[in-house]
């Protein structure tokens, strides 16, 4: 059985005209403007019928001919189709006529009449029709003009009465409130666009990001499946040795697959604040020699060249096995950005209680359009899928919070003579 949430709805989205294409934003405008047309034809008639009760015919006769009808008609124009924006024109404007009528009829700028000015100003910039902003404020202000002067010249109440109602006053703080309720409108605006545009953003590097991790994991899968589907088959059972490179290849392939999942981990464990780090003594100098030897197979495969320059040792206190991991992700950058025949440098030197790391490539280096979003999250400066180099773009996101985490800092900077350095320091003692 339907929740009365939802048979409110049904209510409202009765009124929403069909035939006009509404994006979310719009529609939860034309679900709030009809509830107010639905709920104000109530309270409308039942404070009009009140003030008739009360001896107030005037006021209470306006409210009850003019507003009423006005809010049926107002219902009427969105079931036929009417846009959500021109029906919530007529609304403030007519609302606002309505109530400068009552204004008038009782006693000027004393009537309580006025405390609906703010209100108007609050519904007209959410409806986000023609009437927002300084043109309402023109319109009311226009409106508190008229009222003071017919106060001051006794046309509205009488001149004996002037100074004890004050309506200059009444109109200063009406238009005050209704200046406030302009101001909160536009500040609620900037601040809605703003999320707006971060939520767009969001949404294309979501896009992006599943793009480019779809794949990388399509990629060596369809290796995986390849070099097991001939194994299988049987097709390779003659041939020992390239049965071997089949296995070579789909064991290659899962490692991969491993990396892009740790990578995935690492990330949530950054967000979440919970990427840990396991200190201990360590030797720079044997962590990078360590990373160049991981790597020196891969560079002779690619025809790089692949040097590494550095003291006998350099002690320091860290986390290994995430600063290979740093290491790792630097050399490999520097390899697919490398072209053949080139070669990557990669240092270790100290210096002020500091050690730094710095892999030089002989790539193009980095453009000045994408510098500063290099180290943000699944991005890459050739995002789309037919890209000549692989990757999550999740590695130097990781290394950034690896680094800093240490208490170091990580940068670059386009060598004159061709490629890029990145540099990792490091402090020498962790505590």
């Amino acid at each position: 059985m339907p929740s009365l949430r939802e048979h409110n709805l049904r209510l409202l989205d009765f009124w929403i005209p069909a035939s006009e294409e509404l994006d979310e934003e719009e529609l939860t405008r034309g679900r709030v403007l009809v509830a107010m047309l639905v709920y104000g034809t109530l309270v409308a008639a039942g404070m009009g019928v009140l003030r008739v009760s009360w001896g107030e015919w005037s006021a209470g006769g306006l409210v009850l001919v003019l507003l009423n009808p006005m809010l049926l008609c107002c219902l009427a124009a969105l079931r036929w189709g009417v846009s959500v924006a021109r029906v919530g024109d007529l609304f403030v404007l007519w609302t606002a006529g309505v109530l400068a009528m009552i204004c008038v009829i009782d006693g000027g700028l004393t009537s309580r009449a006025l405390v609906w000015f703010p209100v108007v100003a609050l519904v007209a910039n959410f409806l986000n029709g023609w009437l927002v902003r300084e043109r309402l404020l023109i319109l009311l202000s226009l409106i508190l003009l008229v009222l003071l002067v017919g106060s001051r010249r006794g046309w509205l109440i009488s001149a004996e009465a002037w100074p004890a109602a004050n309506p200059a006053g009444r109109a200063a703080a009406t238009f005050g409130a209704t200046l406030l309720a302009t101001i909160l409108a536009r500040f609620y605006d900037d601040v809605r666009d703003q999320a707006r545009r971060q939520r767009a953003e969001l949404e294309r590097l979501r896009s992006e990001w599943v793009a480019v991790v779809s794949h990388e994991l399509r990629t060596p899968l369809t290796a995986i499946r390849g070099s097991l589907g001939l194994i299988d088959a049987g097709a390779l059972d003659d041939d020992p040795q390239q049965r071997r490179e089949a296995i070579a290849i789909a064991h290659r392939n899962a490692k991969s697959l491993g990396r892009l999942v740790d990578e995935l981990l690492d990330v949530e464990r950054i967000t979440s604040g919970e990427l840990s780090l396991h200190l201990e003594e360590a030797d720079a100098v044997q962590l990078a020699k360590g990373a160049v030897a991981t790597f020196r197979e891969l560079a002779a495969q690619r025809e790089v060249g692949l040097e590494l320059a550095a003291p006998a040792q350099l002690p320091l206190r860290a986390d290994a096995g995430r600063l290979t991991q740093v290491l790792h992700n630097l050399i490999s950058n520097a390899l697919k950005f490398s072209p053949a025949g080139g070669t990557v440098h990669v240092a270790v030197t100290s210096g002020a209680e500091r050690v730094r790391f710095s892999v030089r490539d002989g790539g193009p280096g980095i453009s000045a359009e994408f510098a500063p979003r290099l180290f943000e999250r699944f991005t890459q400066e050739d995002s789309s899928t037919e890209r000549k180099t692989a990757g999550s773009g999740l590695g130097l996101y990781v290394s950034k919070a690896i680094v800093e985490q240490h208490g170091g800092q990580i940068g670059f900077e386009n060598d004159p003579g061709g490629g890029c350095v990145f540099s990792v320091v490091l402090p020498l003692s962790l505590r």
